[in-house]
């Protein structure tokens, strides 16, 4: 998080990229419960702009197919 923080503050479009490996899935949110030194630094990561996605994915033998959007939650717990 730290170097796509650095990328931002230099211009630069930056992104993290998170695949959900679930069909069902409504939505993305980091657990801060089990890695909170994890979790504040993607919300200060958001919070200096870089942009933090989450896409449905599926998972096949042979192949990962990319899904649909779903809405990222910033929820940090403690």
């Amino acid at each position: 998080m730290n170097e796509l923080m650095a990328a931002v503050r230099e211009g630069y479009d930056a992104a993290v990229l998170f695949l959900i490996q679930r069909e069902d899935a409504r939505a993305f949110a980091q657990n801060g419960a089990m890695d909170p030194v994890f979790a504040r630094a993607l919300e200060e990561a958001a919070d200096c702009g870089v942009r933090v996605l989450a896409y449905r994915c599926r998972m096949g033998p042979d192949a990962l197919e990319l899904g649909t959007p779903v809405p990222v939650v910033h929820a940090l717990a403690g």
